[in-house]
């Protein structure tokens, strides 16, 4: 089936509206005093590792940057399709069959290969599509490239569709954010043909929820599956990413939730397992009670109350980033103020109390008989004050 470019340019303009959705309903449940415009250039400003006092000196170089951003995008995707090019003349084609097809994304091998193994994946059966601009290795994988399953003519026609984009985004939602970095749509729609000129007898599996890579599967017509990571709350308003055909949720709560938001229709059901505990070891040699703390940036001032708070009550504390987040400076400099540890991205100690926000891993500790108490619950601060 054909798409036009209007038509498949949703999914990613989608992922974006979602993106940006989601930061205003926590800004305005948080009481978060960042714009969107703001919230962007400081999370870039942490990933450089700039000092804050040339935050208000980014800040303005952004800004003005931003008034030239879509010729920089151009500029961008014009050295791309040039790379890309080479890459192309120089990858032999293939063809695949019988396969589970899944694009290598953001993921690194041993994060990707707990996941399938969550959903009883035999990782014989997968073959990672390695998107250009990946640097990930997922040695544990067969792999190969984008490039030998496309024509030439999808290689350009991406980059037309990119740059298209590029100006689109800027023209529709430039008065309320910056930095769109739109040129990344140009992995999206190489995707796309990808998938579109694939064998039938591959599958299309995903462990997207509402990112670019979960719309994909609304312009396919090859069998799908998705592999839930991440929690989906039932308020989401956000656009369907289409039918599949399996899936594999976090448990029968988050089924429900994905089959009303998420999906327009009730596929065959899976669940994935839960948490392996790992890294006990880890666990200070004391009789204080060991509680774990589950991170993400957005949470940061509160986090910050916790940290400083739960050592001085005589609990081991314990702190988990979020995996996505590159910059973990902020606990760092207070780990220099206050006692606590902060934990690997693979480590998952058994501890005895957890704290959350709506997370994936908070569910996956409750499901092994760990009490955890999220920041939306009701009665949090009374129940906070009764930890020790």
């Amino acid at each position: 089936m054909n798409y036009s470019l209007k038509t498949i340019s949703k999914g990613y303009l989608y992922a974006y509206i979602n993106e940006y959705n989601n930061y205003e309903d926590l800004r305005r449940k948080e009481n978060l005093d960042l714009s969107y415009k703001k919230f962007k250039i400081k999370q870039v400003a942490r990933y450089l590792n700039l000092p804050n006092s040339l935050h208000n000196v980014f800040y303005i170089f952004t800004f003005l940057l931003s008034k030239l951003e879509v010729l920089v995008y151009v500029l961008v995707l014009l050295l791309k399709l040039s790379k890309y090019s080479i890459e192309y003349f120089v990858t032999s084609k293939r063809d695949v069959n019988n396969k589970l097809i899944m694009f290598g994304i953001s993921f690194d091998n041993e994060r990707f290969v707990k996941i399938l193994n969550s959903a009883k994946i035999n990782l014989d059966e997968v073959v990672i599509i390695k998107l250009p601009s990946i640097k990930s290795d997922y040695s544990d994988f067969e792999k190969l490239h984008l490039f030998s399953g496309i024509n030439y003519s999808d290689l350009f026609c991406s980059f037309i569709y990119s740059v298209k984009i590029s100006f689109f985004m800027k023209k529709k939602y430039g008065v309320r954010d910056l930095m769109f970095r739109s040129y990344t749509s140009f992995e999206y729609f190489l995707a796309y043909f990808y998938l579109k000129k694939m064998d039938a007898s591959n599958s299309y599996y995903f462990i997207s929820l509402l990112d670019r890579w979960a719309y994909l599967a609304n312009y396919t017509n090859k069998n799908k599956c998705l592999i839930q990571h991440g929690i989906l709350y039932k308020y989401t308003k956000a656009p369907k990413i289409g039918s599949v055909d399996l899936a594999y949720y976090i448990n029968e709560e988050q089924k429900k939730i994905c089959e009303d938001v998420l999906l327009k229709n009730k596929p065959k059901a899976y669940y994935r397992a839960s948490i392996t505990f790992s890294s006990s070891d880890l666990l200070l040699k004391n009789s204080f009670k060991n509680i774990l703390l589950i991170c993400n940036k957005f949470f940061l001032k509160k986090e910050e109350v916790i940290i400083r708070d739960l050592p001085k009550r005589k609990l081991n504390l314990y702190i988990k980033p979020h995996p996505g987040d590159k910059d973990i400076s902020p606990y760092k400099n207070l780990k220099k103020e206050c006692d606590f540890v902060i934990l690997a991205k693979n480590d998952f100690p058994k501890v005895d109390f957890v704290i959350s926000y709506m997370s994936t891993l908070a569910d996956e500790y409750e499901n092994e008989g760990i009490t955890v108490l999220r920041y939306e619950d009701e009665g949090f601060d009374l129940k906070y004050k009764d930890l020790g």
